[in-house]
C-alpha cells in the first residue's frame, strides 16, 4: 500500500499541502479532484518520489519515498504527467518501450507495448512519430508508455502503482473513455492507481475512493457517494451545484443560474425551461 500522511509542502510562505493524509491501495482507483491550485498535481509529485514533502511522510509498500532510488521507483510505478513532452523524435512503439526495466525479456516488451498501445487506441498510429502526432494523439501515447511500463514491470514483481495526472484533460468523448476503461483494467489486475480528474462525472465513474482538495487541505474523503454531494462540493468550487443519478452513475453538472452569474427567481428559471422544451432540435 502507499501511504502518506501530514504532507505538507511550502512553496516560500506559502503552504501549497497542508497536513494532508491520503493512501492507495492496490486494486483499487483514487480520484484526487479540486479546483486548479488546490495542490492536486504537487501531492502526485509527492505520492511519486518527484517531489520530498517539507513534512509529512509516504510510504510505499512500508518504505519511505525519499529513501528509494529512481530505478527502484520506476520498477515500482508508472507515472503519466499532465503535460507530457509532445517534441519527441520516436515512434509510439518506441516510446512505449522506453520506461520498461532492462531485465524484461524481449517478449515481454512487445506483449507489454502491444497490450499498451491497444488498450489506448493507438495501434494504427504505433509507428508515428509523437512529434507528428495531434496534442491528443501524443497524450494518449505517453498514456501507453505509462502502461506499458507498469505491465511489464508487474511480470517482475513490480509495476503496483500507476499515477496519472489529468489524462482525459485533451480528450474526446471516446477516448476519454477508453482512458478509464485502461484505468479500470489496471486496477483489476492488481495496481493501486491515483487518477487527477477534474472532471467530475468522470471521478465519480472511475474511483472507488474520492480526495477533495481545497486549498492545500483535504475537504472531503470518501466514496463518490458520499463525496459527490452538493453540499460537499458547492463550498469547495463556489458553484451552484446539481448531483445527478443516472442509472446508478453520478452526474455532477453546475445549476443555470451558475451560468447566469446570478441566482434565478423560479419564474425566470421556468421561462428558461420554457424556452428549452419549444427550441427545435
Amino acid at each position: 500500500m502507499l501511504e502518506a500522511t501530514g504532507i505538507t509542502v511550502r512553496y516560500g510562505a506559502r503552504a501549497v499541502l497542508a497536513q494532508v493524509d491520503i493512501a492507495v491501495r492496490p486494486g483499487s482507483v483514487v480520484a484526487v479532484i479540486g479546483p486548479n491550485g488546490s495542490g492536486k498535481s504537487t501531492l502526485l509529485s509527492v505520492l511519486t518520489g518527484e517531489r520530498p514533502p517539507d513534512a509529512g511522510q509516504a510510504l510505499m509498500d512500508g518504505t519511505p519515498l525519499t529513501q528509494m532510488s529512481p530505478r527502484d521507483l520506476a520498477g515500482l510505478r508508472a507515472v503519466l504527467e499532465q503535460t507530457p513532452a509532445r517534441d519527441v523524435p520516436y515512434s509510439a512503439a518506441v516510446l512505449a518501450t522506453m520506461g520498461i526495466p532492462r531485465e524484461v525479456s524481449p517478449k515481454g516488451v512487445q506483449d507489454a507495448v502491444d497490450k499498451a498501445l491497444a488498450q489506448v487506441g493507438m495501434q494504427a498510429l504505433s509507428h508515428t512519430r509523437v512529434d507528428q502526432m495531434s496534442g491528443g494523439e501524443a497524450h494518449r501515447a505517453h498514456l501507453g508508455r505509462a502502461l506499458a511500463q507498469l505491465w511489464a514491470a508487474h511480470g517482475l514483481g513490480g509495476g503496483r502503482y500507476l499515477f496519472l495526472d489529468e489524462p482525459t484533460a485533451s480528450l474526446d468523448l471516446k477516448h476519454q473513455v477508453a482512458v478509464l476503461a485502461a484505468v479500470r483494467q489496471a486496477a483489476s489486475e492488481g495496481a493501486g492507481v491515483m487518477v487527477v480528474l477534474h472532471d467530475l462525472s468522470l471521478a465519480a465513474a472511475v474511483a472507488d475512493h474520492i480526495v477533495l482538495l481545497s486549498d492545500g487541505r483535504v475537504a472531503a474523503a470518501g466514496t463518490p457517494a458520499e463525496v459527490m454531494r452538493p453540499e460537499v462540493l458547492q463550498p469547495v468550487y463556489g458553484l451552484d451545484l446539481h448531483v445527478v443519478d443516472i442509472a446508478g452513475q453520478l452526474t455532477i453538472v453546475p445549476a443555470v443560474s451558475a451560468f447566469e452569474g446570478r441566482p434565478l427567481t423560479s419564474h425566470a428559471r421556468q421561462e428558461i425551461e420554457d424556452v428549452r422544451r419549444n427550441e427545435p432540435i
